[in-house]
C-alpha cells in the first residue's frame, strides 16, 4: 500500500470528537477501515479526558459540540505546545464557506462538509495528513 494517498493514515493514532452517535460510527468506522488508530469523544470535555492518555496525530472535529464548540476545542488544541503538529479536521453541517474559513482561522488543516461522502472521506483526510507531514506511528 506503499505510495496510496490513504498509506499517511496507517497506524495513524486518530481522537474523534463528534457528539452525535450515527455520525460518531459513520467516521470512525471510515477512520478504522482507512488505518487509523481510533479514538472517540463525545464532548470537548471528553476529549480532554481521553488526551491525558492519548497522543494523536490527527484530530477530527465536529464544529458543533454540546458546551465548548470545535472551533474554541481548536484553538486550544493549536495554541498549546504539548500538541505541536497535531492535525486538525474540522466536520460540520454548518454552510461550508463560512465554517472552512472560521476552522482555518481555528487553526484546523481542512473542513470537510457533513453529509460525509463515505468514498472520498479517508482520501481527504490522508491529502491533509500528508500535506502536514504528521508523523506516522509504527
Amino acid at each position: 500500500m506503499t505510495g496510496h494517498p490513504r498509506s499517511a493514515l496507517h497506524g495513524l493514532p486518530t481522537l474523534l470528537v463528534e457528539d452525535d452517535p450515527d455520525s460518531a460510527r459513520l467516521l470512525s468506522d471510515l477512520l478504522a477501515d482507512a488505518g487509523c488508530e481510533v479514538r472517540v469523544a463525545a464532548s470537548a470535555e471528553d476529549a480532554y479526558i481521553a488526551l491525558r492518555t492519548f497522543e494523536p496525530r490527527l484530530v477530527v472535529l465536529d464544529l458543533v459540540l454540546p458546551r465548548m464548540g470545535g472551533l474554541m476545542l481548536a484553538r486550544q488544541l493549536t495554541g498549546a505546545a504539548r500538541h505541536a503538529g497535531l492535525v486538525i479536521v474540522a466536520v460540520s453541517v454548518m454552510d461550508a464557506e463560512v465554517a472552512g474559513q472560521l476552522a482555518r482561522q481555528a487553526g484546523c488543516a481542512a473542513f470537510v462538509g457533513k453529509p460525509i461522502d463515505s468514498l472520498t472521506f479517508a482520501d481527504t483526510i490522508a491529502h491533509h495528513v500528508a500535506s502536514a507531514g504528521a508523523p506516522v506511528q509504527p
